[in-house]
């Protein structure tokens, strides 16, 4: 047996998961042995999503398809990152950058192909102090804000955009919040929409400005007045590392969109004057996660484990 082929049997000796899609997908054991040798970085990252990037760029794309190919990648992602990770191959760093920036690529991804699709029906949302569209701002929050996530973790995102108006250039028109809302619930859904290859991430949007109470998107006058008024001391912690995601980093509207978020965002975390309350919540919100944590150890089936 060649060292490969053990490493494989101790992959699906130790992962049902990896076991009951590698049987499902037996060519995949090729893939894998092309690429095990290799750490999973941005350049493999792309060259994974590749079919799904011609797709979502493609006339008429299926939703449909789309949707099964991002899930297919994101199967042979997980199986990546297990291989090198169960066989020592991979550091701890490089499965949660891996998770973290897969989900950063799969969401500029979708953000291009709902964009497509929008424009060609209502236009784009424009602004007339810039001259320019304006762009969906994703925030990610939490893990996927630390560069942390884990081959379980959710993403806890929050969608923004600059100010309210109407589009341009499209057969009709709407508000931009009604085209970003659009824009979102067709995101959240290529994501997290279960079938039968499964799904790419579940998403969680209850860190938004009032929860699952509040728009699903929100302009940043909107997110400033939040914060002001109704801003709680536990959202300043999540606020820290909350990063922002889309436009893409490499792109024309990043720098612009970041400074925009950290004129609002800085104030409200990093306060001028600390103030013994802040202290107090900060005692209150410690304590508030251990007794969580005790609980979680206490009802785990597997007493011993710890997370």
């Amino acid at each position: 047996m060649s060292h490969f082929s053990k490493q494989i049997q101790f992959l699906t000796t130790h992962s049902s998961y990896a076991a009951r899609w590698l049987n499902a997908r037996p060519e995949w054991v090729n893939w894998l042995e092309l690429h095990a040798g290799q750490k999973v970085d941005p350049v493999g990252i792309q060259a994974l999503l590749g079919e799904c990037a011609v797709l979502a760029a493609s006339n008429g794309c299926d939703e449909a398809l789309l949707m099964s190919h991002l899930r297919l990648a994101r199967q042979k992602l997980m199986l990546w990152l297990a291989f090198r990770d169960l066989n020592g191959l991979a550091s701890l760093d490089e499965v949660m950058r891996g998770m973290s920036q897969f989900a950063q690529a799969v969401i500029a991804l979708c953000i291009d192909f709902i964009r497509a699709e929008q424009k060609s029906r209502f236009g784009l949302p424009w602004s007339v102090v810039r001259h320019s569209e304006i762009p969906l701002m994703v925030v990610g929050m939490g893990k996927l804000g630390g560069y942390e996530l884990n081959l379980s973790s959710d993403i806890d995102l929050i969608f923004l955009y600059e100010c309210d108006g109407q589009t341009q250039n499209g057969p009709h028109s709407l508000s931009h919040q009604e085209w970003f809302t659009r824009m979102g619930k067709r995101l959240i859904k290529l994501l997290a929409e279960h079938t039968e290859d499964g799904f790419v991430f579940r998403v969680d949007m209850r860190l938004r400005p009032n929860g699952d109470s509040g728009p699903l998107v929100c302009s940043l006058p909107m997110l400033e007045e939040y914060l002001m008024v109704q801003g709680r001391e536990w959202e300043r912690y999540a606020w820290i590392k909350g990063r922002l995601i889309a436009p893409a980093p490499n792109s024309a509207d990043f720098a612009y969109c970041e400074k925009q978020l950290d004129q609002l965002i800085r104030p409200f975390v990093y306060r001028r004057h600390l103030d013994y309350g802040v202290i107090a919540s900060i005692r209150d919100l410690h304590a508030q996660i251990q007794i969580e944590a005790e609980k979680k150890i206490l009802t785990s089936p597997w007493p011993f484990t710890r997370h």
